[in-house]
């Protein structure tokens, strides 16, 4: 009635879109703390922030602010492990 599945498919474009685009290391922990707070643990925004986790891992290592995210031992880094699972391989 109102498209709401639409729009949720809509809004997960932009979202990814936004990730990969303007990409900010120094806001993206900010980024994943709002995403973790306002979303259900079976959300897809959740997804799409530890993949962009991993395709940035290496930047993220030297950015203070994603290690202290870390540190807070949040879902997210459950769900973080869970992705590396194919890079331990």
């Amino acid at each position: 009635m109102f498209f709401i599945d639409e729009l949720k498919v809509l809004s997960m474009t932009k979202f990814k879109n936004k990730l990969s685009r303007n990409w900010d290391k120094e806001q993206f922990p900010a980024c994943v703390r709002e995403v973790y707070a306002v979303t259900s643990d079976s959300d897809p925004m959740r997804s799409a922030v530890t993949k962009a986790a991993i395709e940035h891992r290496k930047e993220l290592l030297d950015e203070q602010a994603f290690l202290d995210l870390v540190s807070d031992e949040g879902e997210f880094v459950v769900d973080l492990f869970k992705a590396l699972r194919p890079y331990l391989k």
